[in-house]
């Protein structure tokens, strides 16, 4: 497992590809990337279930 340590970020023609190949499997990735760039506006930690 410590080979996946520390990946590279994806280049543009990365995303291109994968946008291109499959978009609706691009969307979700992207969507999932934003969501976790703009973090959480509560400090506060909830409990999941």
């Amino acid at each position: 497992m410590i080979e996946n340590e520390g990946k590279a970020r994806l280049r543009k023609q990365d995303l291109l590809s994968m946008a291109l190949r499959m978009p609706m499997a691009f969307a979700v990735y992207m969507s999932v990337h934003v969501m976790v760039r703009m973090g959480r506006q509560s400090k506060e930690w909830t409990r999941g279930r």
